[in-house]
């Protein structure tokens, strides 16, 4: 009799373990389904290529442009790219936008998404995928070192990809979202910011390209780019690797307080600026 009441308990106890194991599996994918609509509803009409970017691995990891034909994150090896025109990184890989309530979207973000804009307008274009962060850990160097580690970046690129001739620093400026924003008929964008190291001996040559790119921005839409900042002194680079190449650029792209649709809607101007600078400078 005791044999078989123990038996009885356990059999009651087992029966309980998955009882509670399939509602928790229940509730598991509930909320699962919750976040997967909220994403949907949030962003399945925005631009929302490069929501994710992951620098130290080889494969990146992003969100695909249309939620309605592919409604989950995934991973692919990106191809590798022959003769590529145009060459993208990020100096401070770390600078972030205004955080939502599905994530924390950052300079890459942006960058990759310039860098889908470009290649579906028929300029090959690579993005840098290295960490920035992890070459400084590893050599015991500050964050001022930066600079140092995106030069070696663009050089053994320069190498393995001669074809490369424009190169774009992308960052992120900062300051009060009304200094970093322009609204125009209720669609708002992040400003760009366009700056020049005195310190480089060719200074007027990558200035007159930066303001050549500014007015353009400005034609397309007054008031978008806030035109040159001129930089020089021992408490800043001065340099900024722009004596790397006379068609080396660096954009600041709105402020910390902007939105991610607010820089993919300049991104979606900037591109086709880009696009046309280099067809002009082409010819």
């Amino acid at each position: 009799m005791k044999q078989n009441r123990k038996k009885l308990r356990l059999k009651k106890r087992v029966k309980r373990v998955v009882i509670l194991s399939f509602v928790f599996f229940i509730i598991l994918m509930i909320n699962f389904n919750k976040l997967l609509l909220k994403l949907l509803t949030t962003y399945g009409n925005e631009k929302i290529n490069s929501v994710f970017f992951d620098v130290s691995d080889d494969l990146v990891t992003y969100k695909t442009q249309n939620y309605r034909n592919s409604d989950y994150i995934f991973k692919v090896k990106e191809e590798k790219n022959t003769n590529p025109l145009v060459y993208l990184y990020n100096t401070h890989q770390s600078e972030k936008y205004f955080k939502n309530d599905i994530f924390e979207p950052s300079i890459i973000t942006a960058t990759n998404y310039l860098k889908e804009k470009l290649e579906s307008n028929g300029i090959k274009t690579i993005m840098e995928k290295r960490s920035i962060s992890e070459v400084l850990s590893k050599n015991g160097w500050s964050y001022g070192s930066s600079y140092r580690v995106s030069r070696s970046f663009l050089e053994s690129t320069k190498n393995e990809y001669p074809s490369i001739e424009y190169y774009f620093d992308i960052h992120r400026d900062a300051g009060k979202k009304e200094q970093t924003t322009l609204c125009v008929n209720d669609k708002c964008y992040a400003k760009l910011l366009f700056l020049v190291g005195l310190e480089n001996p060719n200074y007027v040559i990558t200035e007159e390209y930066a303001e050549k790119l500014s007015n353009m921005v400005n034609r397309r839409l007054n008031g978008l780019s806030k035109g040159i900042m001129q930089k020089e002194g021992p408490k800043v680079n001065g340099v900024y690797n722009e004596d790397f190449s006379n068609r080396l650029i660096l954009i600041e792209i709105g402020g910390e307080n902007n939105t991610i649709e607010e820089v993919y809607n300049t991104v979606d101007i900037l591109s086709s600026v880009i696009v046309d600078f280099i067809r002009e400078d082409d010819k």
